[in-house]
């Protein structure tokens, strides 16, 4: 069985979630990073023209979440039964809603539109962490595990620990304004098997 294989931008983003379940998981695994400007050309490798995608056993699938959850269940990370797999579905999709919104943010940030980054970053960004964040410090207190679900670690925490690490990187007040996120990102990116590979990835923005 070779290698699996993912298929990115150079940027964490939608692709970092699954690196960082295989590391955690001890699968051994290749990254091959393409421009921006070869995107166009390199998705149509993609079987929806969409990054990110794997290579897994002479097959390709596309689609973050479709990757995260196909992992998940081969690994383990994906609760203790159908139940807890659908709550964590649940929360998982909701949080990609959530993401969603954020996307003037992002897009501008980037250079990849024109605008007021500042003045996106109160309107958009920080708007919508107010708004919607206390959604996911909900389930967290919820949970008796720890993680995002009481069934223990599962997919989706990767997914939401990504994505709060970009918003301390972005919003120099969020460590202050939800310390216990901040807390439960450090605990995911603390995990014994994780740590190392955290500390030695390249940065990037988001």
């Amino acid at each position: 069985m070779g290698k699996i294989v993912v298929h990115y931008l150079p940027i964490r983003a939608r692709a970092e979630p699954i690196k960082m379940l295989l590391t955690y998981v001890g699968e051994e695994f290749e990254v091959d990073t393409f421009s921006y400007a070869d995107m166009k050309e390199r998705c149509k490798e993609s079987p929806n023209h969409k990054s990110p995608w794997i290579d897994y056993e002479g097959k390709k699938l596309a689609e973050g979440f479709a990757i995260l959850r196909f992992l998940a269940k081969k690994h383990g990370l994906y609760g203790k039964n159908d139940w807890d797999a659908a709550e964590i579905d649940m929360i998982a999709d909701a949080f990609k809603d959530f993401k969603l919104k954020l996307v003037p943010y992002f897009a501008t940030a980037n250079k990849f539109c024109e605008g007021d980054v500042e003045e996106l970053k109160e309107s958009v960004l920080r708007a919508n962490l107010r708004k919607d964040l206390p959604l996911f410090q909900g389930f967290l207190e919820k949970s008796t595990s720890g993680f995002i679900h009481s069934s223990g670690l599962s997919w989706a925490d990767f997914m939401i620990a990504n994505w709060l690490f970009t918003f301390n990187i972005v919003d120099e007040d969020f460590a202050k304004n939800y310390p216990d996120l901040m807390e439960y990102q450090k605990r995911v990116h603390e995990l014994p098997k994780l740590k190392e590979y955290i500390e030695k990835r390249d940065h990037f923005f988001f």
